[in-house]
């Protein structure tokens, strides 16, 4: 995986795709689903703008919201979430729900956000021909990873998006840098990537 580069030429005026956890509790209240903990996505707004400072043409958001098995769950859609983080940007977000596999991601600019991509079965039942690996691959010159606790998982929107550039995110250097330091501790094992 890439880092990010001084000339920005991986991100200015790609389309980039962030695969980012947003994986927080909601709760209800009358009908409505609220943002119990932010924060996993307080400290994912410091990459976003990171990216966005090096002017991409589109920024493309991925995350998953707790297991929904392939099926649309009321409960569990990001659209909550994308308006937190479009407030806490000040920046409009448009969000599209029903995306695979027919809609043209490229003709948007700005941010984007997709509903939660574990509604598509495809994100966790990988098969050999990935049709939702290609469709998201067609729209991602540069590939960003933010889920950090998901790398050492065979998703589709981890593993089968193909790109130009594939970078590590803010925080998941953070993270990397972190393993780097203990590794070699004594008596440490990392069994699945998380410690």
């Amino acid at each position: 995986m890439e880092t990010f580069a001084e000339n920005n030429s991986q991100i200015f005026d790609k389309i980039v795709t962030l695969r980012a956890d947003l994986d927080v509790p909601i709760e209800s209240f009358k009908n409505d689903y609220y943002i119990k903990d932010y924060y996993k996505i307080n400290n994912l707004i410091p990459s976003i703008k990171e990216i966005l400072e090096q002017k991409p043409k589109l920024l493309v958001i991925i995350s998953h919201l707790g297991n929904p098995k392939g099926k649309y769950v009321d409960r569990l859609s990001l659209y909550p979430i994308k308006n937190y983080i479009a407030l806490r940007l000040n920046k409009k977000i448009k969000f599209v729900s029903d995306y695979y596999p027919l809609v043209d991601l490229s003709t948007y600019r700005g941010i984007l956000m997709l509903e939660n991509i574990k509604f598509i079965p495809e994100e966790e039942n990988i098969v050999k021909e990935n049709t939702l690996g290609k469709f998201l691959s067609r729209f991602t010159d540069t590939y960003v990873n933010e889920a950090y606790n998901y790398c050492s998982d065979n998703l589709t929107s981890i593993t089968k998006i193909e790109s130009e550039h594939r970078l590590a995110g803010k925080l998941l250097r953070k993270e990397l840098n972190k393993n780097d330091s203990i590794k070699d501790l004594p008596g440490l094992k990392i069994l699945n990537g998380n410690l």
